[in-house]
């Protein structure tokens, strides 16, 4: 059995070795001038350089060999000569290689053969039309080709919707969805970690399960079967907070839910955190999906009904003919300063709810001076949001 297997790779090996042997013969006009060189005992490079190849019939020694390539069949198919101090003619039988790949561009030592041999080798991306080598490149299951820059910035604003339905973006209209291995080629752990938990928790949620409880300081959620058991208590490493069932507050034992005193303080921070959540936050006019913009234009495009909207004035429009020049009052503006418009929509909305929480005479507020530090108090929560959005997109 193992002689029989032997035999059989000796024969397709010697197969290989012929059939290389006879296209090379059969397209020698096309090859180019280095090969010839080689068996006319000279070395040309790309510049022209001859170089005389020694008497004794090497090329070079062991330790420093020359190499040789050309392109077969008008540029298709790359033939690398390694030299060592065989003859030419069986090194040249023994060393003719497959088609180049990205790889065996490290066997170049200068950065400009490396450039030239990319290029010759380089596939252009679906989305920014950039070239990049095939194993640099994305691919879905119809064998669209992205590179990994920009599926990166894509599954960073899907997962940061809790969107973890990667699909392909390709212009022809396919929407099948990216395998796990191809995600785990680009996504870094931060995002995979996310993509994970995103997809954990949609599954968890259509499921439906009956005695599902979830706490209430993160996404952490088991089944409790014990309807008589108070207390929650969060098995996640990051969290591990025990707290009450009824009133999610952390365990507060022995006292009731009712005894236990509010945090005014915090109370007033929650409120004035939500909104401003919901100044950073656009909705779609037509499904009411929630979205943020990070970068880009102000056209929008729904994530799940792609109802394009101005994110300006938050109407839905047919397209650019909505927008105008800075000179044109009268239109919406396509670009403008996204970290400024946020700052500016986060301080109206904190001082529009510090305004009328101010009307309630039972609310406790910290003052200094007579005045209301609301602008320092407020930063940690925008800080907080604004880093939950940049941790979703590293």
């Amino acid at each position: 059995m193992h002689i029989a297997r032997l035999l059989g790779i000796v024969y397709h090996q010697l197969a290989l070795v012929l059939a290389l042997v006879v296209q090379f013969v059969h397209h020698l006009p096309n090859v180019g001038h280095n090969v010839l060189a080689i068996l006319s005992r000279t070395r040309v490079d790309r510049k022209g350089k001859q170089t005389r190849i020694k008497d004794d019939g090497k090329i070079g020694t062991p330790n420093k060999g020359l190499r040789y390539e050309t392109l077969l069949f008008g540029g298709l198919t790359s033939l690398i000569f390694y030299a060592s101090s065989w003859s030419i003619l069986s090194n040249f039988v023994l060393k003719l290689m497959f088609t180049l790949t990205p790889l065996q561009v490290a066997y170049f030592d200068s950065e400009e053969e490396q450039r030239w041999l990319l290029q010759q080798h380089s596939i252009e991306c679906g989305c920014c039309f950039d070239s990049y080598p095939l194993d640099k490149m994305i691919q879905c299951p119809e064998a669209h080709l992205f590179c990994k820059s920009c599926m990166s910035s894509y599954a960073s604003n899907l997962l940061g919707e809790h969107n973890h339905n990667i699909a392909c973006m390709d212009q022809s209209g396919c929407a099948l969805l990216f395998p796990q291995s191809q995600l785990e080629r680009f996504l870094t752990p931060t995002l995979l970690g996310l993509y994970h938990r995103v997809k954990q928790f949609k599954e968890v949620e259509a499921a439906r399960l009956e005695n599902l409880e979830e706490c209430p300081f993160c996404d952490y959620k088991c089944i409790i079967e014990d309807k008589t058991e108070k207390l929650f208590r969060c098995e996640n490493m990051a969290c591990g907070v025990v707290s009450c069932q009824k009133c999610k507050n952390p365990d507060h034992s022995p006292k009731s839910c009712k005894k236990v005193p509010t945090d005014k303080e915090l109370d007033i921070q929650h409120t004035v955190e939500e909104a401003m959540s919901r100044a950073l936050m656009r909705n779609c006019p037509k499904c009411r999906q929630a979205f943020i913009k990070e970068r880009g234009c102000n056209k929008m495009t729904c994530p799940n009904c792609r109802t394009l909207s101005c994110y300006s004035c938050r109407k839905v429009i047919d397209g650019y003919n909505h927008f105008g020049p800075v000179s044109d009052k009268s239109k919406c503006h396509l670009w403008d300063e996204i970290e400024k418009r946020h700052a500016e929509e986060v301080e109206r909305a904190a001082k529009k709810v510090i305004k009328k929480l101010q009307r309630d005479s039972r609310i406790k507020i910290d003052m200094c001076d007579g005045k209301i530090h609301a602008k320092f108090r407020l930063l940690s929560p925008m800080v907080r949001i604004l880093r939950f959005y940049r941790t979703a997109a590293a």
